[in-house]
């Protein structure tokens, strides 16, 4: 059992790759309300362009989850640095 938001958000800054849409075919959205826009996306096969994911992130949430992954990839990026 995984958390479908931790999972997406986590696969979030790779939305135009064939691995991002995999993720979120894996996904169960039928109760998840925030990431119900990639349905479409989920059925189809197709990728996301990267101003439907801005546009989303703005209208959803202010633009909270894009500064939230944002800090997660800067954190992990600057721990592996401090590791090297």
């Amino acid at each position: 059992m995984y958390s479908v938001d931790a999972f997406i958000t986590m696969a979030l800054p790779y939305h135009n790759t064939n691995e991002f849409v995999r993720v979120v075919q894996l996904c169960d959205l039928t109760s998840q309300r925030m990431w119900e826009w990639l349905t479409p996306m989920q059925q189809s096969g197709a990728s996301l362009p990267r101003y439907v994911v801005g546009v989303w992130c703005g209208v959803w949430c202010g633009g909270r989850l894009m500064g939230d992954v944002v800090g997660d990839v800067v954190g992990v990026n600057m721990r592996t640095c401090a590791h090297m």
